[in-house]
Formats: structure tokens, C-alpha cells, sequence
């Protein structure tokens, strides 16, 4: 009876610590950063007077919005102002990820391309100039 009840109690033991290890969960988590694009009066003039109407801004390849190309800001606009195009890039596991962007006008001609850094829980105000 003693032999059985051991027995009893080692496979309890084994069963409470071997459970949680099979059956736990590691939640992934998961980072998020904004962008918001933004040009001058200079430039936008400058866009215009060589034809250029629209404006279609890709991050990591992938469409994130369009705008006329005669919109401008004086200053840097939060994100999610209106007229602005703002777009939120997930991280994945990163807090930080440095990421291709490229600018199309209304003939997918690029007019602006290259890298910025999106980080976790920040709204980038990026140039274009």
C-alpha cells in the first residue's frame, strides 16, 4: 500500500511539474511605430512645376497612402493630421527596424526612395525634400 501511494504521489509530482511546461504560452509581443509624410510649400511648388500631381508612399513595399502633390505643411505635422499621409509599420519583435521607403508620382515614376528608422510607440514626421 505504501509502495502504491508513493507511486501515487511521484506521478502527481511529476504530472504538476511537467504540465505548466507543455501547456504555457509565451505571448509574442509585438511593436508598432508611425510615419507621417510631409513636404514644404518649396517643395510642393517644385513638385508642380516639373508636372508632378500625386503622390503614392510605400514603406517596406507595401502602398500606405496617396496625396496630391500640391499638399504642404509649415511645420511637421503629428500624425494623423489631416492631409498628411500617415501610416503605422509593425515592428514585429523589434523596438526599432530601419525601413526602405520609396515615393511614386501619378506615372510610378520614383521621386523619393531610401531608408528610414521606425521606432516602437513613435510618430516619425518625415521630410520629403
Amino acid at each position: 500500500m505504501q509502495r502504491r501511494l508513493k507511486s501515487v504521489l511521484l506521478l502527481m509530482l511529476a504530472i504538476y511539474v511537467l504540465v505548466p511546461t507543455f501547456t504555457s504560452c509565451k505571448k509574442e509581443v509585438e511593436y508598432s511605430g508611425r510615419v507621417v509624410f510631409w513636404q514644404t510649400q518649396s517643395n510642393a511648388t517644385q513638385l508642380r512645376s516639373v508636372g508632378i500631381t500625386s503622390l503614392k508612399m510605400y514603406l517596406g513595399g507595401q502602398l500606405v497612402g496617396s496625396q496630391d502633390a500640391s499638399i504642404y505643411f509649415n511645420a511637421s505635422p503629428d500624425c494623423g493630421a489631416q492631409g498628411a499621409v500617415t501610416a503605422r509599420y509593425n515592428l514585429g519583435n523589434k523596438t526599432s527596424q530601419i525601413v526602405a521607403y520609396r515615393v511614386l508620382d501619378q506615372d510610378n515614376d520614383v521621386v523619393y526612395d531610401g531608408t528610414m528608422e521606425i521606432k516602437n510607440n513613435v510618430c516619425l514626421a518625415f521630410q520629403l525634400d
